[in-house]
């Protein structure tokens, strides 16, 4: 059992060695992507986040 353990082990670590090694230098999460397209996504989560606050303060004068 143990060396069963072992040996899932290793191969999940060479396996994470080998996929984690395509690329030398570091992405980001917004690589590729422009700049409008950033701020649309902004302004969508403010929205977003606005409306959240706006609906949590109108239940908590409810009680």
């Amino acid at each position: 059992m143990k060396t069963q353990l072992v040996s899932c082990f290793v191969l999940v670590l060479l396996v994470a060695a080998v996929v984690g090694c395509g690329d030398s230098r570091p992405q980001t999460s917004t690589e590729g992507a422009d700049a409008q397209a950033i701020a649309e996504y902004e302004a969508a989560v403010a929205a977003a986040e606005g409306d959240m606050a706006t609906s949590s303060d109108a239940s908590e004068g409810d009680e």
